[in-house]
């Protein structure tokens, strides 16, 4: 754990064929956060400003969502953030090249499943001493930090069954995909955060 200065971690899903998901990579500099897709195709940088507006960038510069931060939308003192999911089905063969030593890897989640990767904020001096958000249901801690404020930030992951609509729109985003590496569903969640979920269109 990371006190007052840099923290990154990088990490993926992969399953036991050899198949991949994107790696991401999360690191915040005090109070600043931010995740950025590391492979190719349609990359992907989110920034979550200590000032609480938060906003997602493509590879062109473009911003193309932004948000304030939904604070405390799971209980006093925890906010949930940013999901990000990572079906099985959307698994392929770009394997990073660099830094392979340095990711995370996580199993793949079952066949219609996705693993879900929560980022949580904990705005109290007073962290949890047991456990981690979720812990108690089902959810695996990836890392953990402490902001130069005080405040913990939290990663943690889960298998979630993917919902009809989820699948839908998978189908009509490889239907009208025109990019060869791959391609990402921004969506709002009603707690006020967002939802990043990987498409492969090849």
């Amino acid at each position: 754990m990371n006190k007052n200065n840099h923290f990154e971690i990088r990490f993926g899903v992969k399953n036991k064929t050899g198949l991949f998901s994107r790696t991401w990579k999360l690191w915040h500099s005090n109070n600043e956060i931010y995740f950025l897709e590391r492979n190719c195709g349609d990359r992907l940088k989110v920034s979550l400003h200590k000032s609480g507006n938060y906003h997602i960038k493509c590879s062109q510069g473009n911003i193309i969502e932004k948000w304030i931060c939904p604070k405390n939308n799971l209980k006093s003192d925890f906010t949930l953030v940013l999901r990000i999911m990572i079906p099985s089905s959307e698994l392929r063969t770009y394997e990073p090249k660099k830094n392979r030593e340095k990711t995370h890897w996580i199993d793949a989640s079952p066949n219609g499943y996705a693993k879900e990767i929560g980022v949580i904020l904990e705005h109290t001096l007073q962290h949890m001493m047991i456990g981690w958000p979720g812990s108690n249901n089902d959810f695996v801690l990836l890392g953990q930090s402490v902001l130069s404020n005080g405040e913990k930030l939290w990663l943690i992951y889960r298998d979630i069954k993917l919902s009809d609509n989820d699948i839908d729109l998978l189908r009509v985003k490889k239907e009208n995909g025109k990019n060869e590496g791959g391609a990402f569903l921004i969506g709002k969640e009603l707690d006020g955060s967002r939802k990043i979920m990987e498409v492969a269109l090849n």
